[in-house]
């Protein structure tokens, strides 16, 4: 979670951080200075560690991962797609834009309850397609069938 401390320049340019709070823990990280260690830890207790145990506890469900091997992946480390320790456990396969749309289009013709509403691939464009994915591909599934444990947690 970057912070930035702008507390210099805004007293340079003649800005003041002036802000009305109630209660203990209502006064917000603020631009304007430093985070001070309480402040950090309470973030991270309260806010960083539990985010972070959701996501890996919804990462672990969902791609069937032990304990183990999902504390050896989730810990920031960078990996490309093609590495062996990611191979079968966070990446099933690459492919591309081509083959994806025909894997889904031969789930689509082969099996009705696949949970695809559309799919479509446009041409990617900056200024043409704002709202589109930066892929071109625009897909439109019922979260449920990908992710089925996801409201099970």
């Amino acid at each position: 979670m970057p912070h930035y401390d702008i507390e210099k320049l805004a007293n340079t340019i003649g800005i003041d951080d002036d802000f009305v709070a109630a209660g203990k823990h209502k006064v917000p990280v603020t631009l304007f200075k430093k985070m001070s260690i309480k402040d950090k830890a309470y973030l991270k207790k309260q806010l960083l560690s539990p985010t972070y145990k959701v996501f890996k506890n919804f990462v672990k469900i969902n791609r069937n991962l032990t304990d183990k091997q999902i504390n050896s992946l989730a810990e920031g480390i960078i990996y490309a797609a093609s590495m062996k320790v990611v191979q079968g456990t966070l990446i099933d396969k690459t492919d591309s834009l081509i083959g994806v749309e025909k894997e889904l289009k031969n789930k689509i013709s082969t099996n009705k309850h696949v949970g695809i509403k559309k799919i479509g691939f446009v041409e990617y464009n900056l200024k043409a397609n704002k709202g589109k994915s930066i892929l071109g591909l625009d897909v439109d599934v019922k979260t449920d069938t990908f992710f089925p444990n996801v409201l099970k947690m």
